[in-house]
This record gives structure tokens, C-alpha cells and sequence, in this order.
């Protein structure tokens, strides 16, 4: 029992830390991004998509109305071997800077969205790559809120918020809350030059870079990490180079997942990423916060056999919720959010829980389901 305590303690700490980095990192970014009036730079705006029929015209429309000069951008949509509408819907806007490319390949990879985002990649000639997803929405100056940062700051990649919207259940909402504690977490990190994550539904970077660290090779057997793994990538070949967005008009919503299948399947694909991490502190990172959690849930087990550890574990918890609430209050602010934030108690126990399934899940390995295919 007292080494349990000890550990608990220990891992307080370590968890304490971490949570302060995260919290300094998102404060320190500037919020908002002023906008230029004129532009030079290039722009495809690229969209692997596979059955989004119900998606794709929305997106698109909110692509073909951005403020941005149109002479200077194009939007690419390449095409995963669909079997809905998704291409029919495509080829019915006729717009000079809207194309369709069918991925088209001879025998079953694991890695699809890779090959269409690189297939993309050497079909165009633009300077900066955005890559999005077939289900997002964004506001019309989504593309010069990204062009300004990359203009006025010479990065080679930004990373910009992703949110959930129209949220219905209280399993959404509850998504809601976790979610944008990742994209705070992930912001952070590259605030303070420990880039470990973030989203390609919302992700630029310049093509040069990318051809410069080779793509993605090396990463390019997961089905996963076109976004994360390309960011350490980029880290290495260019440290001091990475940005985040913190401009709430460079928001790309999507909609959180309707059923807990779905959820376990996403959240079990995310975490395949980590068995490519090649900066051994990003593993620690990680099993430091897992480890944590599973503690927490350790010492509320021990609750049902004795109360002597009640006091260690109120200390737990009330550090636990005090940091993540500062962090998810934080978060929620900047995405208009701050209502959801009655939800906390609810998001730390699910928290808990799912990030020790996922853990296990995980490292177990095996297949999960992604577009309709199964993956291994």
C-alpha cells in the first residue's frame, strides 16, 4: 500500500508538471492573427475523401467562398475508390478551381489517405499545401487567416484549431470537452517547441518541406499519422519552424462521433500512430499521463476496500480537476465552448477510463475499422 502511495505521489507530480507546460504553452500564443489585404503566395486546398456524400458539397461551398484571391489557390479533391456519390457530387460544381483526382491503385495498402495527399501533392504547383477533410466547415477567411501566419512568420508548417459542432447527445458534448483539451494540449506543445500532435483536417505546409523530409516515407505503412507523424518529421528537418494558429476565423469544424464504436475506433487508430514516435520524450510524455490516470483509478478502487488513502486520493483528484479545468476552460473560451464547461466531472471519469482502454487496446495491436475497411 505505501508503495502505491508513494508512486501516486510521484506521478502527481510528474502529471502536474506536464498540465503547467500544456497551460503555459496555450496562454503564451497570441489569440488572433492579423490579415493581410494582399497575398503572393500559392495555394491547394486538398481533400481526400472516401463516401462523404453527405459531406462534400458543404465543404466545398465553403471552399469556393473564401476570401482568398482566386488566381492564387485551388482546391483538389482526390477520390478513395468511393462508392456513394462522392465524385458524382464533386463534378457537379462547375468551378475553374475545383478538380477530381480517382486514386486508383492496383492492390490493397494500408496506408490510402498518404497516397492521395502525395498523389495530390505532385500533381500541383502551389507553394503551400492546406490539407482538410471531406466532413469539415469552416468560415471565408479560413485560408487567409493561414496564408498571413505563413507570409509574416516564414514557418514551414501551421497547425490550426479543429472543433466539434452541432453537438446533440451528452456523449457529444462530452467529446466536445475532451477534444479541444487535445487541440490545447497539441497547440501547446508546439508553442513551446515540444511539437508531439495535431489534425490534418486543418494543416498547412509548404511543399518544399515536404518533399524535404521525404514525405512520407517512413511512416507511410500506418494508416494513420499523415498529420502527426508528418509534424515530427517536420520538427526534425525544421526545428523552430512549426506554428500554431491560435485565430478563431481558421476554425475548421467537424462533428464528434454518434456512437462509442465509432469513438473506440478513431480514438484506437490515433493511438497506432505512437509506435512510429522516434523522440523517446514524446513516449514518456504519454506514458506519464497514462500512468497517472491509471493510478487515479488504482487509488478509487482501493476505496471500496478502505478509506485510509480517502485524503491522498481527494488531493488527486482536486489537482487533477483543477489543472485540466484550467486548461479546458481555457480551451472552450477560445471555441465559444464555455458552456459545456458544467460538463468537467463527467469528462474526467470518462477520461479515465477510456484512456486505460485505449492504452491496452493499443498496445495489444490488431485491427480497427477506418472508411469502411478494416486496418491492420
Amino acid at each position: 500500500m505505501q508503495i502505491l502511495n508513494i508512486i501516486s505521489v510521484v506521478l502527481l507530480i510528474c502529471y502536474s508538471g506536464i498540465l503547467l507546460f500544456f497551460i503555459k504553452g496555450w496562454w503564451s500564443l497570441k489569440n488572433g492573427q492579423p490579415l493581410q489585404s494582399e497575398f503572393k503566395t500559392s495555394v491547394s486546398v486538398l481533400v481526400p475523401v472516401r463516401n462523404e456524400e453527405k459531406h462534400i458539397a458543404n465543404l466545398l461551398q465553403d471552399l469556393i467562398a473564401q476570401n482568398y484571391p482566386a488566381s492564387l489557390f485551388n482546391i483538389i479533391v482526390i477520390d478513395d475508390h468511393s462508392t456513394d456519390q462522392t465524385a458524382t457530387i464533386v463534378r457537379s460544381f462547375s468551378n475553374s478551381n475545383l478538380r477530381l483526382l480517382n486514386l486508383t491503385l492496383e492492390k490493397p495498402i494500408n496506408s490510402y489517405k498518404k497516397r492521395a495527399i502525395a498523389t495530390a501533392i505532385a500533381e500541383c504547383d502551389a507553394e503551400l499545401i492546406i490539407t482538410t477533410d471531406g466532413d469539415c466547415r469552416m468560415g471565408p477567411d479560413w485560408i487567409t487567416s493561414i496564408v498571413s501566419l505563413y507570409e509574416q512568420e516564414n514557418c514551414q508548417l501551421i497547425s490550426s484549431p479543429v472543433g466539434y459542432h452541432q453537438e446533440k447527445s451528452l456523449a457529444e458534448k462530452i467529446q466536445t470537452v475532451e477534444f479541444e483539451l487535445l487541440i490545447a494540449a497539441g497547440a501547446a506543445c508546439i508553442q513551446n517547441k515540444f511539437p508531439n500532435t495535431c489534425n490534418g483536417a486543418n494543416l498547412a505546409y509548404s511543399r518544399a518541406a515536404f518533399y524535404a523530409v521525404g514525405g512520407f516515407k517512413g511512416i507511410d505503412d500506418l494508416a494513420s499519422g499523415d498529420d502527426e507523424l508528418l509534424l515530427h518529421k517536420m520538427h526534425k528537418q525544421f526545428p523552430g519552424g512549426l506554428r500554431f494558429l491560435k485565430e478563431p476565423r481558421a476554425i475548421v469544424y467537424t462533428e464528434a462521433k454518434n456512437s462509442l464504436r465509432a469513438f473506440f475506433q478513431q480514438r484506437k487508430r490515433w493511438a497506432s500512430k505512437s509506435v512510429k514516435y522516434a523522440d523517446k520524450r514524446m513516449v514518456l510524455l504519454v506514458s506519464l499521463i497514462y500512468l497517472f490516470n491509471l493510478f487515479v483509478f488504482i487509488q478509487a478502487g482501493l476505496l471500496f476496500f478502505t478509506l485510509a488513502n480517502l485524503n491522498l486520493f481527494v488531493v488527486l483528484i482536486g489537482v487533477k480537476l483543477f489543472l485540466d479545468g484550467t486548461l479546458i476552460f481555457q480551451s472552450l473560451s477560445f471555441f465559444k465552448k464555455r458552456r459545456l464547461l458544467f460538463l468537467l466531472p463527467l469528462v474526467e471519469i470518462f477520461y479515465v477510463i477510456y484512456i486505460l482502454i485505449i492504452g491496452i487496446i493499443a498496445n495489444i495491436g490488431g485491427a480497427y475499422e477506418w472508411k469502411g475497411r478494416t486496418v491492420n
